[in-house]
């Protein structure tokens, strides 16, 4: 897989635990990059209805294949 780290990063503020999680390629294909990850992400993780500022909520910083490059627009 070009362009990706093959890693997803997950911090817990509330337990202070990191966790590495490997990137499922189907996933970076169905859901190419920032945009997709970050809303597949959210929608399939945090129940609905949930407040902004709640524990359970999930904030969310991607990137997609292209950033870091020299292709105009990519960052």
């Amino acid at each position: 897989m070009h362009g990706y780290s093959g890693k997803i990063l997950r911090i817990n503020l509330t337990t202070q635990e990191v966790n590495k999680e490997p990137l499922d390629e189907k996933f970076a294909r169905k859901y190419v990059g920032s945009q997709g990850f970050g809303a597949k992400i959210l929608y399939s993780e945090v129940p609905e209805g949930l407040d902004s500022f709640e524990p359970g909520n999930k904030i969310i910083f991607a990137v997609g294949p292209l950033a870091g490059s020299k292709w105009p627009g990519s960052s």
